[in-house]
């Protein structure tokens, strides 16, 4: 396997990998062409100060929770849910890149992460972590991406599933999570292209803020193909895009 790095290019995520090249992290893809409208907006409205607070709460809560579901999901989870808890919540408490931020980052990220361990539809249907925060990449002619997947698990059902974890200020509709979906799916391509290994499918869950009902959104390998499908366009235009920045010597 290649050595593979994260690098900053053009004011964007990059993966740097011996031997194959350097290529654009799936949401440096997604977020240089998708709809900036709706944010805009927001933007405009409750201030760009205020926007970039809440922005930056929101990356370190999800941070934190992101932590505490790799160290939960890193243990041996053949043990009841109670054992895996409190091992995983001690390492938290010496973990430095939890111990990095507030008191208030800490404890929503954790309160997030309490509302997968709290609901039977989450932890109790995995059977064991194949891996997590792994570094990936694909490449298909002169296009190419590369990303971090959260966690792809083996599941009781005895199904393989790339699982994406997200946290929000409400609830989701379906139609809100195009984004994830895209990114999921090339997360399940690449690690296939990789690693030989064939997802059964993938899952997206989402804790938020308002309410105490995580969601889990499921996709089946069909879907994985179609959503694929859709980000190779988002991936073409993109380089189409880093094209025209680079002839012009501006950001992307």
């Amino acid at each position: 396997m290649s050595n593979i790095k994260r690098v900053n290019l053009l004011g964007k995520r990059f993966y740097e990998v011996e031997g194959c090249g350097t290529f654009p992290s799936v949401t440096t893809v997604l977020s240089s062409t998708g709809d900036k409208s709706g944010l805009e907006r927001w933007k405009k409205r409750v201030g760009e100060a205020e926007a970039e607070r809440i922005g930056k709460e929101a990356t370190d809560r999800g941070t934190v929770m992101h932590k505490h579901l790799e160290l939960y999901l890193g243990e041996d989870l053949t043990k009841n849910k109670k054992e895996i808890l409190e091992a995983s919540c001690l390492k938290a408490e010496t973990d430095e890149e939890i111990n990095q931020f507030n008191d208030k980052a800490k404890n929503l990220g954790k309160d997030l992460f309490m509302k997968f361990y709290k609901h039977d539809n989450f932890f109790p249907r995995i059977q064991e972590t194949i891996f997590q925060e792994e570094f990936l990449w694909f490449t298909s002619g002169d296009l190419g991406y590369a990303g971090t997947v959260d966690n792809f698990s083996l599941l009781k059902d005895g199904k393989r599933k790339v699982i994406d974890f997200k946290t929000a200020k409400k609830p989701k509709t379906d139609d809100y999570i195009l984004d994830y979906k895209l990114q999921v799916s090339a997360y399940s391509i690449a690690i296939w292209q990789r690693y030989g290994i064939k997802p059964d499918g993938g899952e997206i869950w989402i804790a938020n803020e308002l309410t105490n009902e995580p969601q889990c959104f499921i996709l089946n390998f069909e879907e994985i193909k179609f959503f694929f499908s859709l980000f190779k366009n988002r991936l073409e235009r993109f380089y189409e895009i880093k094209k025209n920045a680079e002839a012009q010597g501006v950001n992307i």
